[in-house]
């Protein structure tokens, strides 16, 4: 089975209002904000190493959850250790969690890099979907395998 489309496609002028250079600007912006949500995560671990020697607590984790975002975990053992800069987010049986100043413009950027990505990716979706093409991400954390099988079907061949 072939991808042929039921109609001549238009050409990038034609499609969604974008010119072939804002196709490009469009791509290209988005392999730059996952490039800096990659480095953003790098010094958010870079950050955890630091925090963690400067209070002396080896067990000292920063996690993320789509209610708090950015946390720093400790057990309740090492809650004595915190620096009164950190400030205390969510206490629970066995463990704290805390934040600060620096963690949480962090966390802005994340999500604004987030917000952006989510806009890229709906407007290259638009422009495949006005084209008639297909549109589909791979994200690099995961295995290759399913979107280069998707990839083989769409420009022809069998999976």
């Amino acid at each position: 089975m072939s991808f042929m489309p039921r109609q001549a496609l238009p050409t990038l002028d034609e499609a969604a209002g974008f010119s072939p250079a804002q196709v490009v600007e469009l791509a290209l912006d988005r392999a730059t904000l996952e490039r800096d949500v990659g480095q953003l995560q790098q010094k958010i671990a870079g950050l955890q190493a630091s925090y963690s020697e400067e209070t002396g607590v080896k067990s000292l984790k920063i996690k993320h959850n789509n209610v708090l975002g950015y946390f720093i975990e400790v057990t309740s053992a090492q809650a004595g250790r915190v620096p009164a800069g950190f400030v205390q987010r969510q206490d629970m049986v066995g463990a704290s969690r805390y934040s600060t100043d620096e963690l949480a413009r962090h966390h802005a950027r994340f999500l604004g890099y987030l917000d952006r990505l989510a806009e890229r990716r709906d407007q290259l979706q638009r422009l495949a979907r006005d084209t008639g093409w297909a549109f589909h991400t791979h994200r690099t954390d995961a295995p290759a395998l399913p979107a280069l099988l998707w990839l083989y079907t769409v420009i022809g061949g069998r999976a």
